[in-house]
């Protein structure tokens, strides 16, 4: 899910098709793009370059501008770095790159190296965390926790800040952030 020029862009993976919601006029449309890769790994952008994680072999592919097909992509992981971003299960970047993982850990890289883990302190303790987003402009780390129906909201140094609790009987997918921070936008069920 991603909020653009005042729209919601929802992306089915299984049909290849794009569920565009105008905020403003509270209208949805649907649109097939045969053009849309399918991909297995974790994906985020920063800027105009795009970042593929293989959560596999824990390497991190930067492409910059992957509209021109001439650039070639490079390797944004460093060998040397002490840890590498395996078995995750989101990734958001906003300068660093956050790497949620498996045992619900969230590690923090810079420069292509690793800076730190965070074990975010929160009750209950988080047991299935699915997405990490950061958004352009905002203090915090956001992480959904579909199995508490809630969105955490986390300073950049791991602090607890805030913790949305959505009551939902669909199961939560997905979320993004309004650009100044005071909307959360949610993807419960086909809602």
């Amino acid at each position: 899910m991603m909020l653009a020029q005042e729209n919601l862009y929802l992306f089915n993976p299984f049909s290849s098709q794009i569920f565009i919601f105008d905020l403003q006029e509270q209208k949805g449309k649907t649109v097939s793009d045969q053009k849309i890769i399918r991909l297995d790994a974790r994906t985020a952008e920063f800027g105009k370059n795009l970042y593929i994680l293989n959560s596999q072999e824990g390497t991190i592919t930067k492409y910059e501008d992957p509209l021109n097909t001439s650039k070639t992509p490079i390797l944004w992981m460093s060998e040397e770095s002490l840890k590498k971003p395996v078995d995750a299960r989101s990734m958001a970047i906003d300068g660093n790159i956050w790497i949620l993982t498996q045992d619900n850990t969230l590690q923090r890289y810079f420069g292509g190296f690793w800076q730190e883990d965070i074990q975010p302190l929160v009750f209950p303790l988080l047991k299935g965390a699915t997405t990490v987003k950061t958004f352009p402009g905002l203090p915090y780390v956001y992480i959904l926790d579909p199995s508490e129906s809630r969105v955490i909201l986390l300073s950049k140094s791991g602090d607890l800040v805030k913790q949305y609790r959505i009551s939902v009987q669909d199961p939560l997918f997905d979320f993004t952030v309004s650009k100044n921070g005071n909307t959360l936008y949610l993807l419960a069920g086909s809602r």
